[in-house]
């Protein structure tokens, strides 16, 4: 099937691609339970009638939600489910476990990366993945690490005294000359530092390209510069566009 539109249902927003034949050529980041900002956006889209969607998801209520809006518009849709599988070579344990956005974001990067080079992967957002693709475009697993949010939420919660700092930026003071802007410093060269690290661990086999996207993409990359990083905030989407193409048709 070709897809009108990708969504992607995360733990926290709801992204949307319009897909076109050269890629996902316009992205939205909605709330997931508001429908009248979903029909603003349809409306903006310009798609056909009816519309065909193609829907990855983490929250199963929110799934529920909107297959019954898109119902009521009458478009066609398929929730990608644990039955489908990945054009993706796995060579991991428990490949039915692997989360959806993992692979949907090797599917993308083994459609851009030199055939001959493996792809270090960084999806920075509620969590921080850092996974492997082989030059042979095989996923070879990763590492999971808390994203910032999560980082500042457990130092504020497991501790007596230490505030919630939520970081938005690379930290303008190191070392850090107050509280809060320590526990700045500590959680963002916590992350980027991780992330150097695991690279220099998955360097394996010569020179590799390195994608870096989620929802603290540029904030991340700031500080891999080293890893000559690709921001790609549509990865996610287009992985997911590329996946509806192995697809026979809607359900």
């Amino acid at each position: 099937m070709t897809p009108d539109v990708v969504v992607d249902i995360g733990n926290t927003v709801m992204k949307w691609g319009r897909c076109a034949d050269r890629g996902v050529v316009a992205t939205a980041r909605l709330p997931l339970e508001d429908e009248a900002s979903w029909n603003k956006q349809a409306e903006s889209l310009d798609l056909p009638q009816p519309a065909r969607w193609l829907i990855a998801s983490v929250r199963p209520q929110t799934t529920g939600l909107l297959t019954a809006w898109l119902r009521a518009r009458g478009d066609q849709f398929r929730v990608l489910s644990p039955r489908d599988q990945p054009p993706l070579r796995l060579a991991i344990e428990q490949p039915e476990r692997l989360g959806i956005d993992r692979v949907l974001d090797a599917l993308a990067a083994n459609a851009r990366r030199p055939p001959d080079r493996p792809a270090l992967i960084v999806d920075a957002g509620s969590a921080v993945t850092v996974d492997w693709l082989t030059s042979e475009g095989v996923f070879a697993g990763g590492a999971i690490l808390p994203g910032p949010r999560l980082m500042a939420r457990a130092l504020s919660e497991g501790t007596a005294l230490l505030p919630l700092v939520y970081v938005e930026r690379p930290p303008a003071c190191v070392p850090g000359n107050n509280t809060e802007r320590a526990v700045a410093a500590g959680i963002y060269y916590a992350l980027v530092g991780g992330v150097l690290r695991l690279a220099q661990a998955y360097q394996a086999e010569g020179p590799r390209v390195t994608f870096v996207t989620g929802g603290y993409a540029e904030l991340m990359a700031h500080g891999l510069q080293e890893l000559q990083p690709i921001i790609w905030p549509e990865m996610t989407l287009e992985g997911l566009r590329l996946w509806g193409t192995h697809l026979q048709e809607m359900p």
